[in-house]
């Protein structure tokens, strides 16, 4: 009867010990699979952010050719150079983004200021 006590008391402790093993295992398996779905996920938003970057992009080439497209005055640029003080690139800038507009180009320059 005492061996057989012994034999039960190893038994119980062998099933303990696998139990434990099995909780580390499933740890470990389960740390993995939420770094496998937080890989996910990143590589998701980052596909996000490439389209977002790309779209901006393509929104501000457009731009870029809308504001070339626009006609400017020589004349209104080295007026804006002369009295703003500003360089011809600024002013440029400002008349395509005003449509030309010298008065509205004027007003913009010195609501900055």
């Amino acid at each position: 009867r005492v061996h057989g006590d012994s034999i039960l008391s190893c038994c119980r402790e062998m099933e303990r010990e696998r139990e434990r093993q099995a909780k580390a295992l499933d740890s470990v398996t389960d740390f993995h699979e939420e770094r496998e779905g937080d890989t996910e996920k990143l590589q998701q938003a980052l596909s996000s952010l490439s389209v977002d970057d790309r779209q901006s992009n393509e929104a501000a080439a457009q731009r870029e050719k809308e504001l070339a497209a626009v006609v400017i005055n020589k004349e209104d640029v080295q007026f804006m150079m002369a009295e703003l003080e500003i360089d011809a690139a600024s002013a440029e800038r400002t008349l395509r983004e005003r449509a030309g507009n010298v008065v509205e180009a004027l007003r913009s320059i010195v609501h900055k200021l």
